[in-house]
């Protein structure tokens, strides 16, 4: 688990440092998704709740009764 909380972190701090470092227009590229297309900003913003998202279901199943000790 530590290895894997690690690896995540890392990236993180990798896409962070590339943001604040970019001079790019994220406007400027579009992803085709599932549900519709997204400027590169919209993903950031997507991929940052999705993550949260994620997180949350992880804290309510740890809270489960039947989630085990």
């Amino acid at each position: 688990m530590e290895e894997v909380w690690e690896s995540f972190e890392d990236q993180r701090e990798d896409i962070t440092d590339f943001i604040k470092d970019s001079d790019l227009n994220f406007r400027n590229y579009i992803f085709e998704m599932p549900f519709g297309k997204l400027d590169g900003f919209q993903m950031l913003e997507f991929t940052a709740g999705h993550t949260a998202r994620h997180t949350a279901q992880i804290d309510e199943l740890k809270i489960s009764e039947n989630f085990p000790q």
